[in-house]
């Protein structure tokens, strides 16, 4: 491994190798113990001596750890959406259907209805009848 320029200090070269990691194909943010590799500089060195790189460097981590969030955050309401859009579509075809059988059970109820009243014999004079048999039990007492 080629000793880094040692005329470019700490800083420079810790942020030049932040730069190099995160063109490499790793996905994820570098550790400080890789950066330090990368940029030839001692980690206890960097900590004792550049708190604020370290610090900028946790903060960068964190920002990209909460994007990632942001992203999968994004994603999950996407794909809730496209749920709700298709439960709407299932929820407009089963409320078409109850109205479709709504309407033929209306339908039948009305076929029956007609078919009894065609169906049953009708009596010569339904209440003489009655009272006929009401006056002669009367008649009878």
């Amino acid at each position: 491994m080629s000793r880094p320029n040692p005329r470019l200090g700490v800083e420079d070269r810790v942020w030049a190798a932040v730069k190099v990691l995160k063109l490499g194909a790793s996905a994820r943010k570098p550790s400080i113990s890789e950066v330090c590799r990368a940029a030839g500089v001692n980690r206890s060195n960097l900590y004792a001596n550049h708190p604020q790189i370290v610090s900028a460097l946790k903060k960068t981590a964190v920002k990209s750890r909460k994007s990632t969030k942001t992203d999968d955050l994004r994603k999950d309401a996407q794909e809730l959406r496209t749920q709700r859009n298709a439960l709407q579509n299932q929820y407009k075809a089963l409320l078409l259907l109850c109205l479709e059988q709504q309407a033929e059970i209306k339908s039948l109820q009305s076929q029956v209805a007609s078919n009894d009243r065609l169906s049953r014999p009708y009596p010569a004079s339904p209440q003489n009848s009655s009272r006929a048999t009401v006056g002669k039990s009367r008649k009878s007492r």
